[in-house]
């Protein structure tokens, strides 16, 4: 398994996940990785698949500009099933 696949194993959950703990989880720093794969993601659809931004997690005193990251798509698929939701509630 390459880091690539650890990485998107990690983000599969859909919650956000601090680059500390991903490097501790791949051994190797993932911030190269994951821009890799977005910029790969943009090529073939326009988009980007991580979403980054600041680490405020709790419990996280970061010194420096730390990110953490999460799986865009999760996103978009809650969004989906709150409309569908939000269709049904509407009770036609």
């Amino acid at each position: 398994m390459d880091y690539k696949e650890i990485i998107r194993g990690i983000l599969s959950d859909g919650n956000w996940h601090c680059i500390n703990s991903i490097i501790l989880e791949t051994g190797t720093s993932a911030r190269n990785r994951i821009s890799e794969m977005n910029i790969a993601a943009e090529k073939e659809s326009g988009r980007r698949i991580i979403d980054g931004v600041p680490c405020d997690m709790d419990g996280h005193n970061h010194r420096s500009r730390v990110f953490k990251y999460r799986n865009v798509q999760h996103e978009e698929k809650e969004y989906m099933m709150q409309t569908f939701d939000d269709l049904i509630a509407l009770d036609l």
